[in-house]
């Protein structure tokens, strides 16, 4: 390629403002390269930098128009030699939150502030956070108008039922287009929503009657499950769930809601099916699930128990049962120390009890 790119250009006109573009970038300090590509920003380091470094070309005296010269007039006066021009300032934008830590169910307030900017300006803000959804902002992502060079905007962060495992952080992001394409800033500090639904336990018995349906969401992970009995109706289709994936059943066809329980890779059979989930992955730990007919042989619940206990802290328990259960004093006894269920006390013995529970492994030794 012939040096700058330029004489090879096809007319005048072309190759005058190639010149004058390669002039320019390097009176702003950016990188031009032998074959006339220009990169990188603006450089006030670079030797060539100067601060009136944008050529205003309607003040020449002369211009191509392809290969023919144009005399230019300008009611200012045309200026000899190449008119530079001082690099207007750029507008700056900032947005300060006024808080740092917050809970669900609370506000926090943005203050934007910019210069430069004209009052009336739109500006355009979204949710950049990489753990907080749209669906628990209030308002949603919108718009701020620019007055003074301040705006604010105040966001409530709804409160839910789910336990998130930690805090989750609300940053906003300020735009210049309705696309949200052009990002001028992001909030700073960012804001740390604290977990203050945290999911504990739940568990839930009936003796006789009817089916019991279950779904809860646990570290990010939504939990399902139906329990059956000889003495309900239907008698069958107990069955867990674990974000949608079916981990276990008692395989003797549809159950209420119409999940076929045939699908599962587990057989539930008479007692207490355990399972233990890894928070970190949502699959079950190795050797679960694991069936206990303890309807057959009540002195099974020390062996749940004993899987209780052996759970790693924060790990996922989910217990349910088809026909018939008992519940022994170590079975409740380890609900309650390494689960913190606390609700229940009772223990029952080769009855016809529907019985579920999730809850986490606590940090009791």
């Amino acid at each position: 390629m012939s040096l700058n790119g330029i004489s090879g250009l096809s007319t005048k006109q072309l190759k005058q403002n190639a010149k004058l573009r390669i002039v320019e970038a390097k009176r702003r300090g950016k990188n031009v390269a032998g074959d006339g590509t220009i990169t990188g920003s603006v450089d006030s380091t670079k030797p060539y930098y100067r601060g009136a470094g944008i050529l205003d070309k309607s003040l020449l005296a002369t211009v191509y128009t392809n290969n023919t010269v144009t005399t230019q007039t300008h009611s200012s006066g045309l200026v000899s030699g190449r008119p530079w021009v001082t690099v207007p300032p750029a507008p700056t934008y900032a947005v300060a939150a006024t808080r740092s830590v917050m809970n669900e169910g609370e506000s926090a307030t943005f203050t934007i502030s910019t210069s430069l900017v004209s009052d009336g300006t739109t500006l355009y803000w979204g949710n950049t956070s990489d753990n907080l959804t749209n669906s628990r902002l209030t308002p949603s992502p919108g718009t701020v108008t620019i007055n003074s060079n301040t705006a604010s905007l105040t966001i409530t962060v709804s409160a839910d039922s789910a336990d998130q495992s930690g805090a989750q952080k609300l940053r906003i992001g300020l735009y210049t287009d309705s696309g949200r394409t052009s990002l001028v800033a992001t909030s700073d500090p960012d804001v740390t929503v604290a977990d203050t639904s945290v999911f504990t336990y739940f568990e839930q018995q009936l003796s006789g009657g009817t089916y019991m349906i279950f779904d809860q969401t646990i570290s990010t992970y939504r939990v399902q499950s139906i329990v059956t009995n000889f003495n309900g109706n239907p008698t069958h289709g107990s069955y867990i769930k674990v974000n949608g994936t079916l981990i276990a059943g008692d395989q003797q066809g549809n159950a209420p809601d119409g999940v076929n329980t045939n699908l599962a890779p587990f057989q539930m059979t008479r007692g207490h099916t355990i399972t233990i989930i890894n928070p970190s992955t949502g699959t079950n730990r190795s050797g679960f699930p694991k069936c206990y007919d303890t309807y057959g042989n009540p002195s099974l619940g020390t062996s749940i128990a004993a899987d209780i206990q052996a759970a790693a802290t924060n790990d996922i328990i989910i217990i349910g049962t088809y026909d018939a259960t008992s519940v022994t004093t170590a079975f409740r006894n380890a609900l309650t120390n390494y689960c913190g269920d606390t609700a229940y006390t009772n223990t029952w013995s080769q009855i016809r009890t529907s019985h579920m529970f999730l809850g986490k492994r606590n940090s009791t030794p």
